[in-house]
């Protein structure tokens, strides 16, 4: 059974080439039918064979709260500039065994296609470090706290809750995408999870003739 309660997240979209940095706002949002979003973070919510998941699409203020949560940061270390294309897709991920078997999640076989067939893989947290570390306090144990990045075993009722950070793709042309998370229950059967994810651009411009 899946259940999803959908809001919408406020990003960026590339520049024209040739042209001003002029940008065009889009948010991200579940591809599940005709569902429009509203602004604010997303949570998915999916119950299956033992698995309950919580999957959150983050940008900006969601994720300087966590920092702050949980490392006690008065920043964002995967903040973009303001009016660019953002460096990383950031999912914060809470997931709970609630069968009797012991699971298996290994970040690494995570994934995210798009729809012009290009994959990510998650980054670990010794190549974030040496990206989004410069010029600040951050520690390479503080960012292995708040990032999944290896193997662990998820025991009957115990539960986790971590971001799992791509880097986004240079190529601009892409719409939508699939998040794909794989779990291993007692190393005989495989719980998948598929969320899709679609770009949707935000129509900002005054309509002619109508003003305020």
């Amino acid at each position: 059974m899946i259940v999803l309660v959908v809001l919408s997240l406020l990003t960026w979209a590339a520049p024209a080439v040739g042209k001003k940095s002029k940008f065009v706002a889009y948010t991200i949002v579940p591809a599940v039918g005709d569902q429009k979003g509203t602004s604010g973070p997303q949570k998915i919510q999916i119950l299956r064979e033992g698995v309950s998941a919580e999957i959150s699409y983050v940008t900006g203020v969601t994720r300087r709260r966590m920092m702050t949560a949980t490392l006690g940061l008065q920043y964002d270390p995967f903040a973009t500039p303001s009016g660019t294309e953002p460096r990383f897709h950031t999912f914060l991920i809470s997931l709970e065994n609630t069968s009797d078997r012991v699971l298996l999640f290994n970040p690494t076989t995570s994934r995210i296609v798009n729809n012009t067939n290009k994959v990510a893989y998650p980054l670990d947290y010794t190549a974030l470090y040496q990206d989004v570390a410069r010029g600040t306090n951050l520690t390479l144990r503080q960012l292995q706290q708040v990032i999944y990045d290896r193997s662990f075993n998820l025991n009957p009722g115990a539960k986790a809750k971590k971001l799992l950070v791509f880097e986004s793709w240079r190529d601009y042309k892409w719409q939508t995408f699939t998040l794909g998370l794989t779990l291993e229950a007692d190393g005989l059967s495989v719980v998948e999870l598929s969320v899709p994810f679609r770009k949707e651009l935000l129509r900002t411009g005054k309509k002619k003739g109508k003003g305020k």
